[in-house]
């Protein structure tokens, strides 16, 4: 609880069920096109990542490691 991690990766879809509330959309950056909240079509391995570490514990799929950490 209260770790902040990097996911240095391709896009993450930040409306994801497992990751809402666990981006800090404030300190997010893409430094590639398109922007990091684009995660769509067949590319979805930055948002893998990102639920392999933080996914909540909302009943619905898998928990992360860190599932109260906070994706940057």
């Amino acid at each position: 609880q209260g770790a902040r991690v990097a996911v240095l990766d391709g896009g993450i879809h930040g409306s994801h069920v497992d990751l809402v509330n666990r981006i800090d959309v404030a300190r997010s950056a893409a430094f590639i096109s398109p922007p990091w909240n684009s995660d769509v079509g067949t590319f979805w391995h930055g948002t893998h990542v990102a639920g392999i570490v933080a996914a909540s514990a909302n009943g619905i799929g898998t928990i992360g490691i860190a599932p109260e950490a906070t994706i940057r």
